[in-house]
């Protein structure tokens, strides 16, 4: 239960640490990001292995930077101008405010992902 948010013009990275395999799951009731964020992920992690499962709705905000696959149980909006490397699924409604830019994960190669430890 919970929120996930980001400030705006804040970033958060995925490191995969050179493990084309490492996998991410978030799992909260909410997500928001504010304008100008970005999530994004380095070190050889692939945007197939990240995932967004959100109990009711995220929100993007404009100008923003985002990978991953989303579910969420309500609705998804991804603001002006919004990156998303990764796809976009909802039960009732997913609402792109013009301009947008979803780029599809090449199809992985990569039945197994690897669970990293989280470290701080």
């Amino acid at each position: 239960s919970g929120m996930f948010t980001i400030a705006r013009l804040a970033s958060v990275t995925l490191d995969a640490l050179n493990n084309h395999k490492a996998l991410w799951v978030f799992q909260t009731m909410k997500v928001i990001t504010g304008a100008g964020t970005s999530v994004n992920i380095v070190n050889g992690g692939d945007a197939n292995n990240v995932y967004w499962v959100v109990g009711t709705s995220i929100k993007c905000g404009f100008n923003s930077s985002f990978v991953g696959n989303i579910l969420a149980q309500t609705s998804i909006t991804l603001g002006f101008q919004t990156k998303l490397n990764g796809r976009a699924f909802a039960l009732n409604t997913v609402t792109l405010s013009g301009s947008i830019t979803v780029t599809l994960p090449p199809t992985s190669t990569n039945r197994y992902p690897t669970i990293l430890p989280f470290s701080e």
